[in-house]
């Protein structure tokens, strides 16, 4: 049954009373949806068209009732918690580079970190998606010319940008990870050939990776590609077959990697101490401080894991696992490293927010930028 005018005219005062504007959408479309039910459940009991539409309107109480609590419903909320876990190991990562006598240049990318946050929070979930192919071959465009005409820093590659030098193969991580969801978003009702050219896509990373021998790389984008894969509801097959190839991958990765031993750990916790060692180094200079900075990195890698399901919907769903994996598998396999549970490997890692290294820290507080944003919009279920 079509919507009448009374029923629009009611979803339109509903509407009107909820401030966020972009849940009025997702809002009127659940309305519609709840009278289409009432509707149907009421048809066949020997009411007219007009008396089924009233007695759905009876049901559904006053317009502006229903709207003043949706409008306590939809409310976007910033995550100050998420905030503010990050801005302590941004301060703790503040004290070891003062400590190791580079701080001015990270306060620097800490300031351009900050405008590209900013950016980023006003972008919404169909930019995002509508920018994934673009950014998704962008970022193999980035990488290829770090390969061919970058300078290398233990087997890898770097962009040379004037005076900066980015990290392409940990940056591009990032950037695949931003992308992929909305490859993953597209082709849910695509045929077959096309899911399978956009799982092709996921995994083709692994294999550049393996190839440069950067295990931390491998690792990371592993877990975020595999999250990814099982929250965006891919069909069984297709994960299963994505994890065996992945896990290959992987494993060629470890295989063609190197890794620190006990001369070279000794070696490069000093001069790696602002980098791939920072808390080995935090350790050193403030057990106390090193022992806080670790509880609140493992305590937001438990909060950000936990508050995935919040979200309803499914592209941001998505990301928020990419980039939650992301997050959380770079501070624990670096905190593990740092503190010898694990192999170091001689391509290092850097501990997201922790570690200097310009690029890196941009491209984690944009991922905090976009988990934010997706925090924000978490109650709304459509894309938009």
């Amino acid at each position: 049954m079509k919507s009448s005018l009374p029923i629009n005219e009611f979803i339109a005062t509903v509407v009107a009373r909820v401030s966020y504007k972009d849940a009025h959408n997702d809002i009127a479309r659940e309305l519609r949806s709840h009278f289409e039910d009432v509707q149907e459940q009421l048809t066949g009991v020997g009411l007219d068209d007009k008396a089924i539409e009233a007695e759905a309107l009876r049901r559904m109480g006053s317009a502006e009732d229903v709207g003043t609590q949706l409008n306590g419903v939809h409310q976007p909320r910033t995550d100050w918690l998420l905030l503010a876990a990050v801005a302590l190991l941004l301060v703790g990562g503040m004290f070891a580079m003062q400590r190791a006598g580079v701080l001015a240049p990270q306060l620097l990318w800490l300031g351009i970190g900050a405008v590209v946050c900013v950016g980023v929070l006003t972008l919404k979930p169909r930019h995002l998606v509508a920018a994934a192919v673009p950014l998704y071959l962008a970022t193999w465009g980035i990488g290829l010319l770090g390969f061919f005409t970058g300078p290398r820093v233990a087997g890898q590659p770097y962009l040379a940008v004037g005076p900066l030098h980015i990290t392409v193969v940990e940056l591009s991580v990032v950037l695949f990870v931003v992308g992929l969801p909305g490859l993953l978003h597209t082709s849910r009702a695509a045929s077959s050939a096309r899911r399978a050219a956009v799982l092709t896509a996921a995994l083709a990373p692994l294999v550049a990776y393996a190839y440069l021998a950067s295990s931390a790389a491998a690792t990371i984008y592993f877990v975020a590609v595999a999250t990814m894969l099982l929250v965006s509801a891919q069909p069984r097959h297709a994960v299963i077959a994505c994890s065996a190839v992945g896990g290959a991958l992987l494993s060629l990765a470890f295989y063609r990697a190197t890794f620190a031993g006990p001369a070279a750990y000794q070696a490069l916790q000093q001069s790696e101490r602002h980098t791939d060692f920072v808390f080995h180094f935090l350790q050193a200079q403030s057990p106390v401080l090193a022992a806080a900075i670790a509880i609140v990195a493992l305590c937001l890698v438990v909060y950000l894991i936990a508050s995935c399901s919040e979200t309803k919907n499914p592209f941001s769903r998505t990301l928020m696992a990419g980039a939650t994996a992301v997050l959380a598998t770079g501070i624990v396999v670096g905190l593990a490293s740092n503190i010898g549970f694990i192999p170091m490997p001689l391509t290092g890692i850097n501990l997201p927010f922790l570690s200097n290294g310009g690029s890196m820290l941009v491209a984690h507080m944009a991922l905090v930028a976009i988990l934010v944003g997706i925090r924000r919009r978490k109650t709304i279920a459509f894309l938009t």
